[in-house]
């Protein structure tokens, strides 16, 4: 019986994947994809570095890392600067993924928030390159500081008025003197104030909720 010969997917043969076709596939990806190689002494190179670089950093484009690597971390605020080196440490110490969150300051003064989410793989000469990916995760945080704002409303603003009415309620309620109609519009506000009360209790523990799990995604 003749034997078949396997015959090579020429689409993903490792002569036809090129720069140029992983550049094709990346461009449109969320973020900027990289792999960085660094050295024991501290030497790094990007040995790729999408086009999505330029979309969540003006400043910066695939050849300008090439050239000069650390313009990455120059880049970042520097509030932010030691914490993100010290994930990036931390990371490559334990062989685990490096996620950090930061602050990136644009050459006019913008402000945006990335994050980085990357795989270390340690070299028998001690190199890691790592491969991963950079996102700008500003919309996320305005929003997480707009929840912030809404769990202070809830349990500084909204419900310190609700406190009050059933405050005045119980003085009310001590003070009042016989009277059935009196007492039934006593009773139909306290039923609505509770009911204020408990639906602001849901929001907050909703809004609380919701927190915790956009926490969890990012981690």
């Amino acid at each position: 019986m003749e034997k078949s010969t396997p015959v090579q997917n020429k689409a993903f043969g490792e002569s036809e994947f090129s720069y140029s076709l992983l550049h094709r596939l990346t461009e449109l990806a969320p973020g900027a994809i990289f792999q960085l190689e660094v050295k024991p002494n501290g030497d790094m190179r990007f040995n790729f570095m999408s086009r999505g670089i330029e979309g969540i950093h003006p400043d910066l484009n695939p050849e300008l890392l090439r050239d000069n690597p650390r313009l990455g971390f120059s880049s970042i605020h520097p509030d932010d600067l030691q914490q993100a080196r010290l994930a990036m440490h931390e990371a490559r110490l334990q062989n685990t993924q490096w996620k950090s969150e930061f602050r990136v300051v644009e050459s006019n003064g913008n402000i945006h928030w990335h994050s980085v989410n990357a795989t270390p793989e340690p070299q028998p000469d001690g190199t890691v390159i790592w491969y991963g990916i950079f996102q700008d995760i500003t919309e996320s945080k305005e929003y997480e500081k707009v929840l912030e704002q809404i769990l202070f409303d809830i349990s500084h603003v909204i419900r310190r008025p609700a406190s009050s009415i059933l405050g005045i309620l119980a003085l009310m309620e001590a003070e009042q003197q016989s009277g059935s109609a009196h007492s039934m519009h006593l009773e139909l506000l306290r039923k609505a104030t509770l009911e204020l009360d408990e639906y602001i209790h849901q929001l907050n523990d909703a809004y609380h909720h919701r927190r915790s799990r956009n926490t969890l995604k990012r981690a």
